[in-house]
């Protein structure tokens, strides 16, 4: 149970970055590699209008990367990986559960992909990697 559907269609749409593509189920996905600039709420560009648009869609999945949390996100996003930032109030308040920050050591902030997969209540300690060769 660990591994859920919604992550796993995660990593089959991130080669989908930056376009709506129908999923098999015949509903939409969206993915996009720097959702930053999109998600301020001042934009006025084509793109971030669209990915208003998904967001507010539950028959499309959003699959975002952004470097900076922005509240309209995070309230719409159950589903999320969070790397931390090592810095112990920011991470609780991205979601990351005191508990999984307990399990991580100080090496652990310095490991790349290290994070947290958050699906509302429930939130599991993750390692991603690059998959390369296919």
């Amino acid at each position: 149970d660990i591994v859920d559907a919604a992550l796993v269609e995660a990593v089959l749409l991130l080669p989908l970055l930056g376009r709506v593509a129908e999923r098999e189920d015949g509903e939409g996905a969206l993915s996009l590699r720097d959702a930053d600039e999109l998600l301020d709420p001042f934009s006025q560009s084509e793109q971030a209008e669209e990915l208003k648009q998904a967001l507010a869609d539950p028959s499309i999945t959003v699959i975002a990367a952004a470097e900076q949390p922005r509240n309209n996100l995070l309230e719409r996003c159950l589903t999320r990986i969070v790397f931390p930032s090592g810095e112990r109030s920011n991470d609780l308040m991205l979601g990351i559960p005191g508990s999984i920050l307990d399990g991580f050591g100080v090496d652990d902030y310095a490991i790349p992909g290290r994070g947290a997969f958050i699906q509302q209540a429930k939130a599991y300690p993750v390692q991603c990697v690059e998959f390369t060769g296919f």
